[in-house]
Order: C-alpha cells, then structure tokens, then sequence
C-alpha cells in the first residue's frame, strides 16, 4: 500500500513538472506569468519547450521574454510556451519548419530530426562537460558547421542552454559494470542511444518519459538514464537512491528559429533578440552548473548516494563506445560529416588525453599521434592585437582580433598544440574563446590562429591582460606570453527634448479648444556617443487627439553628439482641460539600446502663450563632465590633420564634389578598409574650409552601392548620373572628386574597377564599376577643370590580405589605369600592382594623410599661399614611398597626371 502511494505521488510530481498541465485549479506556471501587458505588441515570437521552467535551461525563455520586452519597448512579444502546451517535440518540429511556432528550445535529442549534424553533442565523451558545451559554443570552427547545418530546413540554430551532465539513477548501488548488467535502463527514445547501450551491452528499455514514473514503481525499469538535475526536481531519487556519475553527455536544449519569421522581423528587433538569446544562453549555462552543484548537494542531504565508476570500467566504457563513432563515421556523408566529427574530436584531444582514456579506446592518445623521434620541436609563440578603428584600442561594440604565430623551430614534430587563454584580470562584457586548438607543426613549419574577441556594449574600461599558454602533447611547451590591450567603454548618448514651438490656426500661439495646432519639437543628443536607431513617439493623455494626417512615431535614426533633429504633428483638445491647465502631451525617445531611452512632458498649458515655430532655438545647456574629452576622443581632435584646418579661397558658386567614403564591405572574403569613412569626412571638411566648396555642392556617399555608383556617375549608355545634374551646363564649373576604398583588377582583362561595398571582386565585370567607364562619363561634363583624387590600390590585394578567393596576388594581371578625361588631374595612391598603406597611429591611409598635410600647407614649398599640383606632387612623392617602406616594408608610389601648374587651393 505504501509502495502504490508513493508511486502516486511521484507521478503528480512528473505530471506537473515535465508533462502538460493538468487542468487542476492552481496554475503551474503562475509564477512566471508576465508583469506586464502584452496586447500592444507589434510582433510575436511564439517559442515551445516540454519542460517545466523549474530547469534554468528551461527557465531562460521567460528571462529572454521578459528582456526582450524591455530593450524592445514593447514592440517585440516572446509568447513562451514550456510544458508542452504546443505539443510534443515532433509535432512542434514539424510546426517548426511551417512557422506555424517561431522557435522552440529542443533537446539535443529531438533536434537530430531536423539536421543529423546535432548527433555531434549527443555522440559518448565528446561534448560531455560543462567546460566543454561552453568552449563548443564559444568557438567559432566548433560551433558554426552546427549552428549552419539546420538552415537547409529554413530553421536558424541560435544558442544553446542545458539541464546537466548524464548518469544512472538506479534502485540499487552501480559501482561497477558487473553492477550494471543487472540493471534494466529506461533511454529515450533515439536511435543513437540504443545503439550505446548494445555497445555498452546493457539492459534497457526504450520508453516515453511520462511513463517513467509507472515503470520506476513498479519495478518494470530498476534504473535511469539522466541528469541529476531532473532526477531530483522530479524526485526519482524517492526510489532510485542511488546515482552513478557517468558524465559521458550534457542534456541540452538547442534554440531553433524559423528562418522566414525572423527575416520579417525589422532588422533592429533581429538584433535585440540574438543578442538577447546569446546573453541570456551564456548565463543560463553558468546558473545551470550552480544549479546541479546545488541538486546534488540536496539529494546527497536526503541520502541519495552517488558513485563513479573506477577508471578501468569507465575506460571500458569508452572503448565500447567506438562502436558508435564507427557507425556514425560509416554514414558520415549524410550524417555527422566525417570531417567535422574529427575536427571536434581533434579540438578536445588535448582535453581527453589529460586522464588516461580516449574515445578511440587506446591508454595513451600520444601514442597513436606522436610516435618517439630522433629530435623534438622547438615552439615559439607571438601575439598581436587588431581592431577595426585603428586607435589600438577595443572599443564597445568592435570585433577585435587576437593574432597568434606559432612557429615550430626544432628538428622534430609537434603534435596537437592548443592555446589556453586566461584572463589575469576581469573585463565585463568582453568575450572569446578560452582554448583555441592549433594542431601538429612539422619542423620549420608556422601556423597562424586569429581569436575574436568581441565586446559588447556593457564593455568596461581597463586594461585586458591575457596569458597565453600553449600546451603541447608531449610536453615540448613553449614559453607562456602575455598581451596587454586597453579596452573602451561605450561613449553614452543623452537625448533630450531641447526645444517646442507651435503654429496654430487661429496665430495667437496658444493652445485652444478644438483648434488644430501644429507642434515642432526638437530632439537633440547631448551626450558624449552616438545614439543609434532613435525613434520619437508621442504619447497623449486624456482631452488631447492626434489630427488625422499626423504621424505619432517618428523614425530619426542617428544623432551624432550635439546633432538634432526636429519632428511635427498635429493635435487638437476637447473642452474639459480648463484654462491654465497642463495638456497632457509626453515625448518618448527610443534608442536602440533601451537603457538610453528618455521620456519628457511637454510644457504645454490650455491658452497659455508659447513661442511661435518660427522662434525655436537652441539654447546652450549644461554637458557632462566626461562630454568634451569623450567627444574629443570619437572624432579624433589628437590627429594633427584633423583639426587646424585652414581657410581658403572660396570656390566657384557651380563648383561641385564627389567624396566617397567605402568602408564596410558585404562580400564574406573581401577584408573591410579601417579609415575609409574617416578618411571622406576629414576630406569634406577641407572642401568646405580649405577648397571653399559649398556645402550643398558636396554629393557625400559612405559604403557607395553598384546602383549608388551608377545614380552618381551614370552608366555605359548613360553618363548623366547626379554629378552631372548638379554641374551647370553654360557657367563655369570645377568638379572635384575623392574615392578612398578598395579598388581591383577584373580577373581576366585586368582592368581596374572601384569595388562598391556590395560587390563580390571575383565578378567585377559585372558588378563592380569600371575606371575606364567613370573616365569616359567625366570626359563628356561641360566642366573646364577636375580633380580627380583616388586613394586605391588595383592590385586585387589590400593590407589585410587579398580580395580573391584562392588567387595568389602574384598570378594577377593588372592593367595600368585607363585615360584620364584631358581637363583633369588625377592624383592615385600608388603604382600599378602596388598596395595602399593605412597610416594606424594617425587613424588614417598613409596617402590621404599627408594629401591632407599638404593642403593644411605643408606642400606650399616657396610659402606664397598657394599649393600647385606639382607641389602636392613632389611633397606626396617624398613622404609617401618614405613612410610607406618605414611602416609596413612595402613599396608605395604615388602619381600624378594632368596640367602640373593648376593651383589646388589657395589659403588665406
């Protein structure tokens, strides 16, 4: 009778924990209800789970619900849905792969219908550690072929969370593998399970979870295959008081998407929930190991006994597992991948060989992979730190890299060397892989490994010490090292609602009953960083209506410090708000990051007079202490060439410029150029101040598309593009053009073609815009004079490596430059087949920096105010090649075509 009690109230407990919810008159899911409204949400992400939110792997749906909420501000809902009120993990793959459900948290097991790549953390001993699912997420060569390898199904692998390390809960003690074969194992029910236990030669039964409860009690099953964690919310340990600490797999959950919901999603909501995801991914594998340290320690209090195997068993273990590794390598093509199953094998070998077991079966992994030589390796090992800015500096929000060389000096062959990274102080919001595998090194031979190290926005200041140590198998460790690198917080925004003023019907510049009046009202950024994605949405109480035609929500986008935007709606009021009482009207200031969100209440009071619209101003305000050097160090005020600019000659009323500023590269392979933006906006400041262009005679293009190259410039049938529009056809016009990104030769004419950032270089012919073409369109302007300034190489190489895919540089034809138009002076970075340096301590390229010296009035040689083209030619041709050898060992010409008298700028 007792028994038969027991075994009900076990079954209660499954029920509410890991089943449906029964329809019982307290919900099981009430404490994680939300504490806010959802109704008014824009979008919905519908996620499921099986489990109950008691798990952290489980719970973290209703943390990324609640956050997304927040740093979304109310536009995105996660609708999340544990306990299988979407039904079973089949089903709900099935709806998956529909969109009928957004996303799901799936087991490891389960998502295997979906991609047979996910076997990989479900195979014996491979993935099987805390350490190890964190190490498998956190590197990129690990974790991409898996996260890539669902989206043939339309489904987007996200992040990774889990429920614990697997054992054997058993009614009776496991110690040995004698102690197991009398046991009869419940396993789930997987395919790859069942052939490890015929490998392992045990007992077991194949059965449904809800189930396990019934057979537990009634001795139909004498033992479990799970994680302590389930084992004890669940209370298995009432009967099975004993558990055998396998650890030969982690229970985890994989987040799948649907692919095509999230394409949908407004690009600044994709990027709130994967980051979302990601974070709270990362913090729910922390909590989940707490939360095993912490069940074990309840159930050893409650006298759960636990065990491990003795290390002979547990290598028997491993050696029976082979059988599974064969299996799944036999039909790897269309499973696993053979290749990417040894990468990761290769990646924890050095882990692995650490006890005295391999999943290989073998006592010593040195002895398959290392054999006794005649010379041992001599290893040494440099570091370097990139970062995109160039200020040497990982700022928030940068991708930096961390570039190590190692270089196998001895006579004799190093075999898996791996680094470990170790942080000797702690930087918030900074993140990279703590090993990094590096493989074997024959005698002589280098390998080069280059680490991400990305920081987010919560980045703090501080310097980062890294040591490096690398380990190699048979002990041949070279020495550690250390790399030091400043790490920059993120510069905040602060925007404010500067200024109002109104414009009404009646002129009065008051507020009446049942008067349409249009607001104006001015947001700026006062604060010392950018603000990104901003949004203004106005927000009315009682008695006050939006006109018809009026917007509520305005889109700004970014505010650069100290920039402002203005925005206008209309409103009108009933007559309940008396005279002289406030009129309930709040500005809200969206920014992509939540936290820098503002809300303000307009002053606005019934028939009380305001400023009309024409009378809006700035006035100054008070700035943060940090603000001046903050902004002064985002915009570079140190660099010489920067700031001092000088005065000039006005230009002509009709003179007009190009400046194109090509950074940020779309192609996987074509590196990106660090100072190209830079570059253009230091270049405008000179055309306005130094050359006298107007502003409004500038045409300024960043990361300049194919279709924004042809809208300029025209095209092969038609050459009036914009520039042409804006040069007058009977007045005199100067045209003045600036290009600063990467230029390439077309693979077979080895004709030169600017690279638009959304073009692939291995196809310029057709997407990238010829030279030759831009020279034919310019020829054809009614403009008497141009300058025409390219800083570009044409070589098909850059200073972060090529812009082919496997092409050497050396097997490239490059063509010298097309025929310039006969009106003009063309300045170019280099000579044919030569590569553009960047200048990194002076955070531009090497040829526009001294371009700029030169007009601030270095080139002026005889100091008559006036600086010639043949002065600029001789002062580019004496700092450029000088410094070009200097900085980086390579050869850097620059040259210079067309009428060498013609005055470039005249200064005042």
């Amino acid at each position: 009778m007792l028994k038969k009690l027991v075994f009900l109230i076990i079954l209660l407990v499954d029920l509410c924990f890991l089943s449906p919810p029964l329809q019982a008159a307290k919900d099981p899911l009430g404490a994680w209800k939300p504490k806010f409204n959802p109704n008014g949400a824009e979008y919905t992400y519908i996620l499921s789970n099986i489990s109950h939110p008691v798990i952290e792997g489980v719970a973290v749906g209703y943390r990324i619900r609640d956050r997304v909420w927040k740093e979304t501000n109310g536009r995105l809902f996660v609708d999340y849905r544990p306990l299988a009120q979407l039904g079973g993990e089949k089903d709900v793959i099935n709806k998956l792969k529909l969109g009928a459900v957004h996303g799901m948290l799936s087991s490891s097991i389960a998502a295997t219908n979906i991609a047979d790549t996910l076997n990989i953390v479900n195979l014996p001993y491979v993935v099987n550690t805390f350490d190890k699912v964190d190490t498998f997420r956190n590197t990129p060569e690990l974790w991409q072929p898996f996260a890539d390898s669902t989206l043939k199904s339309g489904i987007m692998t996200v992040d990774v969370t889990g429920y614990g390390p697997y054992g054997w809960a058993t009614n009776t003690p496991v110690k040995t593998i004698a102690d197991a074969k009398s046991i009869n194992f419940r396993i789930a029910q997987a395919t790859l399970n069942v052939d490890l236990y015929k490998a392992w030669g045990m007992k077991f039964t194949v059965m449904p979870w809800p189930d396990v409860p019934q057979a537990l009690g009634t001795g139909v099953i004498t033992g479990l295959d799970h994680t302590a964690i389930v084992c004890n919310i669940t209370k298995k340990f009432t009967i099975a008081k004993n558990f055998t600490e396998l650890d030969y797999a982690q229970g985890l959950f994989i987040h799948l998407m649907n692919k095509r919901w999230f394409d949908r999603l407004p690009t600044d909501l994709q990027k709130i929930l994967i980051t979302v995801i990601e974070e709270e991914s990362a913090q729910t594998r922390e909590l989940t190991r707490k939360q095993h340290a912490d069940q074990v320690a309840k159930a050893k209090k409650a006298g759960v006994k636990f065990y491990n195997l003795a290390t002979e068993d547990r290598n028997r273990l491993i050696r029976q597992s082979q059988a599974v590794y064969n299996k799944y390598r036999s039909k790897s093509r269309a499973a696993i991948g053979r290749d990417y199953l040894a990468n990761v094998e290769a990646y924890f070998s050095q882990e692995d060989s650490k006890d005295s077991y391999v999943a290989t079966g073998k006592e010593d992994r040195s002895q398959i992979s290392t054999p006794m030589q005649q010379y041992p390796p001599d290893l040494m090992v440099s570091a370097s730190f990139l970062e995109p800015s160039g200020n040497r500096i990982l700022d928030a929000e940068e991708t930096g890299q961390l570039v190590l060389v190692f270089e196998n000096l001895g006579r004799g062959k190093a075999f898996n060397v791996e680094a470990q990274l170790t942080a000797q102080n702690r930087i918030t919001g900074l993140n990279y892989p703590q090993k990094v595998f590096i493989g074997d090194l024959n005698a002589g031979q280098s390998k080069t490994k280059k680490i991400k190290l990305n920081a987010s926005e919560l980045l703090s200041d501080g310097d980062v010490r890294l040591r490096i140590d690398s380990l190699e198998s048979r002990g041949f460790d070279p020495e550690p090292i250390k790399l030091v690198f400043e790490c920059k917080a993120l510069a905040p925004p602060r925007l404010i609602l500067a200024d109002l003023g109104i414009n009404d019907q009646s002129g009065n510049a008051r507020i009446e009953p049942k008067e349409f009046v249009e607001l104006t009202l001015r947001v700026q950024n006062v604060g010392s960083g950018d603000a990104r994605d901003t949004i203004a949405t106005i927000k009315l109480g009682p008695n006050v209506y939006l006109a018809a035609d009026s917007k509520s929500s305005f889109e700004i986008g970014a505010l650069m410090p100290g920039e402002h935007r203005d925005i206008s709606f209309s409103i009108y009021t009933n007559r309940r708000i008396n005279v002289g009482e406030e009129i309930p009207v709040e500005l809200k200031i969206d920014e992509a990051r939540h936290r820098f969100a503002q809300t303000a209440k307009l002053d606005l009071k019934m028939e009380a007079s305001l400023r009309e619209i024409q009378q809006v101003v700035i006035e100054s305000l008070p700035q943060p202490e940090h603000q001046t050097e903050r902004i002064d160090s985002t915009r570079g005020l140190s660099v010489d060439v920067d700031h001092n600019i000088p005065a000039g000659q006005k230009a002509g009323d009709y003179d007009v410029a190009v400046i194109i500023g090509n950074r940020d590269y779309s192609a996987p392979n074509v590196p990106d150029v660090a100072f190209a933006i830079r570059d253009a906006n230091v270049m405008r400041k000179y055309l306005i101040q130094t050359l006298g262009f107007k502003t409004e005679n500038i045409l300024f293009e960043e990361n300049a598309t194919l279709s924004k190259f042809n809208e300029l410039f025209g095209n092969d049938r038609d050459h009036k593009g914009k520039l042409a529009r804006f040069v007058h056809p009977e007045r005199t016009s100067h045209v003045f053009i600036y290009y600063t990104g990467h230029g390439a030769p077309d693979l077979k004419t080895g004709d030169a073609y600017f690279v638009p950032a959304d073009a692939d270089p291995q196809y310029l012919s057709t997407n990238g815009y010829s030279i030759e073409t831009l020279y034919k369109n310019l020829a054809k302007l009614p403009s008497e004079t141009m300058t025409i300034v390219l800083d570009a190489c044409f070589s098909g190489n850059s200073e972060q490596g090529p812009l082919f895919r496997g092409i050497s540089p050396a097997m490239l034809k490059t063509n010298a430059l097309a025929e310039s138009p006969p009106q003009a002076v063309v300045f170019t970075s280099t000579s044919t087949g030569q590569v553009s340096a960047w200048y990194h301590e002076k955070k531009h390229s090497l040829f526009t920096y001294y371009f700029l010296k030169g007009l601030q009035g270095t080139a002026d040689v005889d100091n008559n105010k006036s600086i010639t083209v043949s002065e600029m030619e001789t002062y580019l041709k004496e700092k450029v090649p000088y410094m070009a050898g200097r900085l980086r060992n390579i050869n850097q010409d620059p040259s210079v075509s067309g009428d060498k008298a013609s005055v470039l700028a005249i200064l005042e």
